[in-house]
C-alpha cells in the first residue's frame, strides 16, 4: 500500500542520516585540529541530541560554530556571544539552532520530511555539524 511504501521511505531516509552522522563522526576523529574549528570544539564530535536544558563542552562548541555565521548568531552580545559562549543550552541557542536547521534545510530538515526547525539536535544536524568540524 502506500502507507507501507512511505513508512519504507521514511526508515530509509532515517538509516541514511544516521549513516551520514557516522560517517561525520569517523572523518572528525581523523582530521583534528582543522584551522575553521573553533578552539572551543577541539576534539568534540556531536554525539548526543542536545535541546533546551542540555548543558556541557558540546553545547559551548554548538555555540561557537554558530556564532561563525551572522545568520545563526545565539547573540549579538553577552551570554552565548562570540567569545562569551556558555555550557547551557538555553532559549536563544535554541533559536540560533532553528536557523541553522532552516538555512540547511535540504541536508538537515527535508530527509526526515521536516520543514522546520526543531532546535533539538538530532541525528541529520549532528551530522552537519561534524561535516563543519573537519573544513
Amino acid at each position: 500500500t502506500v502507507a507501507q511504501i512511505q513508512a519504507a521511505i521514511t526508515a530509509i531516509l532515517n538509516n541514511i542520516n544516521y549513516l551520514r552522522a557516522q560517517l561525520a563522526i569517523l572523518i572528525a576523529t581523523e582530521e583534528p585540529g582543522s584551522k575553521a574549528v573553533p578552539p572551543h570544539c577541539r576534539g568534540i564530535v556531536f554525539s548526543n541530541t542536545l535541546k533546551v536544558g542540555s548543558a556541557g563542552n558540546e553545547v559551548k562548541c554548538l555555540q561557537a560554530l554558530l556564532n561563525q555565521d551572522s545568520a545563526t548568531k545565539v547573540s549579538s552580545f553577552g551570554a552565548g556571544s562570540s567569545g562569551n559562549e556558555t555550557t547551557l543550552f538555553g532559549g536563544g541557542t535554541k533559536a540560533a539552532v532553528i536557523k541553522f536547521q532552516e538555512k540547511y534545510a535540504s541536508e538537515v530538515l527535508m530527509p526526515s520530511g521536516l520543514t522546520t526547525g526543531t532546535g533539538i539536535l538530532g541525528p541529520a544536524t549532528r551530522a552537519k555539524l561534524n561535516s563543519m568540524l573537519v573544513k
